[in-house]
Order: C-alpha cells, then sequence, then structure tokens
C-alpha cells in the first residue's frame, strides 16, 4: 500500500520540505528557522507515498525522514545511524503510514551497513517508535521546547 523511495531531485527535497514544515510548524507550533539545517546536506532523505507507484507525483507524497551518519558516540566499532525529521501529514496518518516510513528508513540504513539506529522522540511519539522496535534509552530531555527521549534500535 505504501512506498518509501529515497529523494533524488530539488523538487522532492522541496516537497519534504514543505511536508516538514506542515507538520512541525504549521501543527507543532516549531520555529519554522530551525528546520533546515546543516546535517540535511549529509542525510539520505525519504519521501512516503500512499501508494506502490514508483512514479507517483511528488506533490502525492504524505510522509519524510532523514537518516545521516552519527559520530557522538564513544564506541567507533559500530556504525550508528541517526534518523530525524520523521514526519507524515495529518491526512496521511492511516493504517501504517508512519510504520512503512520507518521500515524504510531501516532497510536503507541496514544497506547502508548501519548496526544501530538512534533517534530523539518527541514523548508524544515515544509508544509510536517501540512498535517500531525502538526502545528508550535515558531520561526525558528538552529539544527546542518539547520534551524527548533518546531511542535506539539495534539491526
Amino acid at each position: 500500500m505504501f512506498h518509501v523511495q529515497t529523494i533524488a531531485t530539488a523538487d522532492e527535497m522541496e516537497r519534504a520540505y514543505d511536508i516538514r514544515y506542515n507538520v512541525f510548524s504549521v501543527e507543532q507550533g516549531f520555529d519554522p528557522s530551525i528546520d533546515k539545517d546543516d546535517t540535511d546536506a549529509v542525510s539520505t532523505h525519504f519521501l512516503l507515498y500512499a501508494n506502490k507507484d514508483a512514479t507517483a507525483a511528488v506533490e502525492n507524497a504524505i510522509g519524510v525522514a532523514r537518516l545521516y551518519e552519527y559520530h557522538g558516540d564513544s564506541d567507533k566499532t559500530i556504525k550508528v545511524g541517526k534518523i530525524g525529521r520523521v514526519a507524515v501529514l495529518k491526512s496521511g496518518r492511516f493504517g501504517g503510514a508512519g510504520t512503512a516510513l520507518m521500515k524504510g528508513v531501516e532497510e536503507e540504513a541496514k544497506r547502508q551497513g548501519f548496526s544501530m539506529l538512534k533517534l530523539h522522540a518527541q514523548t508524544q511519539a515515544e509508544r509510536f517508535y517501540s512498535v517500531c522496535g525502538f526502545v528508550v534509552e535515558g531520561d526525558i530531555f528538552d529539544e527546542e521546547g518539547a520534551p524527548h527521549v533518546l531511542m535506539i534500535k539495534k539491526l
């Protein structure tokens, strides 16, 4: 039912930014100036479509995420990926859309050789990420004025 693909064009990246803006700034109230950052340039970005048609028009994308190599761990024997900017439009939150997006990101993470994934989850989304196999590590912390938890998943 869903299709996840990596972003390859400027139009696709603009759609990703549109989705991020709608979810994080319009819906959740985060300052839009914090959305685009230097990490975008070193990330693999993903779009989620509500159908399996790989030629779907970019404007039909309903979700987005990014994945990049995390260098903050002291254990350099494993390759760790960090997932961020996970967002699904409110109108697209149905029937496993978010789960499909996370599965697509995880498949690409394995392809890139990551053996662990990390993410900073808003506490309101902790249950969702738990269903996706992530576990909480540590205490709640503030990120951009919202409570978050570090979650990890071994691949």
